[in-house]
């Protein structure tokens, strides 16, 4: 066995080691606040235009906006759990993590760029489309995560399907269907956390245990 051979087998057993430990760098304070963003940001635009809908473009800046700060902040957090990560092997975990979730973000971000400008009249299907990106980020995500977390990707991928069916045209734009999609599911995600995670002795960042159950 040449050296290249075994660097290739020391680093896929990482790989798998990575996967066999329950990712805990998403606080439920975190994931949660970033649900109740959503539903301040919902109640601002619906103090101001009702049930009317909000200006499409004026909608998707504000959104992506808040998509922005929400990961800077998800971003940090996690820059400080990969600086005091006790072990090599915890730090892959938490960049596994991150790494699964990476490629929907993208996908997003580039999806957004595109119909926005060259699209123009697909942009209604953005806020369902997000949903359903966001919801594979969570499926992707899951062997890194309680099982439990499995019914978020449900419930993202379930909000975009009905946001597609039921707000098309200009109703996308309405002031409660972000909150109802990213407010609500993020909100869930954090009881979730909370539940299987931070109540947890054994899975809590208090303490020592790795493995999911």
């Amino acid at each position: 066995m040449d050296a290249t051979e075994a660097l290739g087998q020391i680093s896929a057993i990482r790989q798998q080691l990575a996967r066999t430990q329950t990712f805990r760098g998403y606080r439920a304070v975190t994931v949660g606040g970033s649900g109740i963003l959503a539903f301040l940001i919902g109640a601002y635009q619906f103090a101001h235009f009702g049930m009317r809908p909000v200006g499409s473009l004026a909608f998707i800046e504000t959104w992506v906006a808040v998509a922005l700060i929400c990961i800077a902040v998800i971003a940090a957090e996690l820059a400080v759990w990969i600086y005091r990560a006790p072990s090599t092997a915890r730090r892959d975990a938490i960049l596994a993590a991150v790494t699964a979730i990476a490629p929907s973000l993208i996908a997003g971000g580039l999806l957004t760029f595109v119909v926005t400008d060259y699209c123009a009249s697909a942009m209604w299907m953005l806020p369902g489309l997000w949903s359903i990106l966001f919801g594979l980020g969570a499926f992707a995500s899951c062997p890194y995560l309680p099982r439990p977390l499995m019914l978020v990707g449900i419930y993202y991928l379930t909000a975009g399907l009905l946001l597609l069916r039921y707000c098309q045209g200009e109703s996308a734009f309405c002031a409660w269907t972000m909150p109802l999609a990213f407010g609500v599911g993020q909100i869930f995600a954090a009881v979730l956390l909370y539940a299987t995670i931070e109540t947890d002795p054994v899975r809590s960042p208090a303490g020592e245990g790795s493995t999911r159950a």
